[in-house]
């Protein structure tokens, strides 16, 4: 007899994600931030519940959304799953609060409203359509192979490489792109991992955000002197501080490794989790572990053992990357006091499953980067299928960016003697693109490469660009 069907890795992480990512407001309505909502893909349903042509108007709408009205939002439970996650779009969040509430009272289990409407997400910066075309009039529950905009997924065989026309076919489905200005993404964005077991849609460079400061300290080390671990946090919590949200990963495999070989074992945490056992429960002791447990967490999560980003894994235990263990030990110590305290921009994600990407693709977009310009935010998974998603264009940009606060943060502290940001960025460049180069030699050995090349109107083309070493 057969056992219930398992439920997919992704699924469930984003089910975890989309609990820990909501809070409720005063009024006890549920709210997720506009960021949270601009980097969902297939995994969320996001309804709008103004009226129709409101969609079309000057605030416009999100691409591919479904077309609710508020008095038929009861018929929402008999179309969905109740664990479905699901998020609902107003002007402002009023109306939409109404709605998500009325969804929990009819069983929904993970419904929430976007903070601040179209407002707010049209003053962050992410892209709006005022195309009647392109938001859906009918909900419908997902089938298998079927996207939200109702045409068929991109169909891809286990274990075949991917191929430009697939790759091109799954960019051009409306939910796989979002899309955000650079002087917005600068205020409100985040660089994830370029690693592709991920179903939301990334901007993407080695490490993210944590690989790239890892890197610009070991440079710093590099051209002046060792960095004692008060100014690694210091350097960290300014980061922050100017330019907002800031992302490392782990994955499963990791989590579980710490979780069975090192916290169950340790006298001084076993206590505090001889009942944590699911993956929210786990979730939830990592993101609030009680207060006199901290320190010895931290021993283990320093541990590159159970570091679940490949990347920052390779950097923390292999010479050829040119940063000093103590650099790496009092980085990661920085993040999780950090992230404790309540620092709120601070995103520890974990990612689900083996690396199975079978493909690496370098997103572009044509002309010079300026504020103004647009950056598509790439879904890593093309029909359930990973790739590697790497965004050089943008790195380089805010590399600039980074080595001027650098620099700008020695000449306030005048504890450190830097060159000048060009100098720096310079130095960043040259390593980041050696270790970027090992990384993806490391996991991504003989896979095809693919330069996604966005236009000024947003369309897309796909060419290959050989194979990595």
């Amino acid at each position: 007899m057969n056992g219930p069907v398992k439920e997919p890795i992704a699924t469930r992480l984003a089910k975890a994600s989309f609990k820990t990512s909501t809070r409720r407001d005063a009024a006890g309505i549920p709210r997720v931030a506009p960021e949270f909502v601009a980097e969902q893909g297939q995994l969320v349903r996001i309804l709008d519940v103004r009226d129709e042509v409101d969609l079309c108007g000057p605030l416009g709408h999100i691409p591919a959304v479904t077309y609710i009205p508020l008095d038929r939002i009861g018929a929402v439970p008999h179309v969905l799953d109740p664990e479905t996650c699901v998020v609902v779009i107003s002007a402002r969040g009023g109306r939409a609060g109404v709605a998500a509430r009325m969804l929990e009272e009819l069983g929904m289990q993970r419904v929430a409203a976007m903070e601040g409407g179209m407002v707010a997400w049209k003053q962050l910066g992410f892209t709006t359509l005022r195309d009647p075309a392109s938001y859906r009039r009918t909900l419908v529950a997902l089938a298998p192979g079927i996207g939200r905009d109702g045409r068929p997924l991109v169909a891809i065989e286990p274990g075949a490489e991917l191929t430009a026309e697939q790759i091109a076919a799954h960019v051009g489905e409306s939910t796989s792109v979002r899309w955000v200005k650079l002087g917005a993404f600068l205020l409100h964005g985040k660089r994830s991992c370029v690693d592709g077991r991920d179903e939301a849609g990334v901007i993407g460079t080695p490490g993210g955000d944590a690989g790239e400061l890892l890197l610009a300290l070991a440079v710093v080390e590099k051209l002046a002197r060792p960095l004692e671990p008060d100014e690694v946090h210091r350097v960290l919590q300014r980061h922050v501080d100017t330019f907002g949200r800031f992302y490392m990963h782990s994955d499963l495999v990791a989590m579980n490794r710490l979780a069975r070989d090192h916290l169950r074992k340790d006298e001084r945490i076993r206590p505090y989790v001889r009942n944590v056992d699911s993956a929210e429960d786990w979730r939830t002791f990592h993101l609030h572990p009680p207060v006199e447990v901290r320190e010895a967490l931290l021993e283990h999560l320093v541990d590159p053992a159970v570091m679940g980003c490949g990347h920052l894994h390779f950097a923390m235990t292999l010479e050829d990357y040119q940063v000093r263990p103590g650099l790496a030990r009092a980085f990661l110590e920085a993040f999780h006091r950090l992230r404790w305290s309540g620092v709120p921009e601070l995103e520890w994600i974990v990612l689900g499953g083996a690396h199975t990407e079978r493909a690496v693709v370098n997103v572009t977009v044509e002309g010079e980067l300026h504020s103004y310009t647009r950056i598509p935010l790439v879904s890593p998974s093309v029909g359930g299928v990973q790739m590697f998603v790497n965004h050089p264009q943008v790195t380089s940009y805010l590399r600039r960016e980074l080595a001027a606060f650098l620099c700008e943060v020695a000449l306030i502290t005048g504890r450190v003697s830097l060159p000048d940001p060009v100098r720096l960025y310079e130095e960043i460049e040259r390593l980041g693109d050696a270790q970027g180069t090992i990384t993806l030699g490391r996991l991504a050995k003989g896979l095809p490469v693919f330069e996604i090349r966005f236009d000024l109107e947003g369309r897309a083309r796909v060419e290959q660009r050989g194979a990595t070493p």
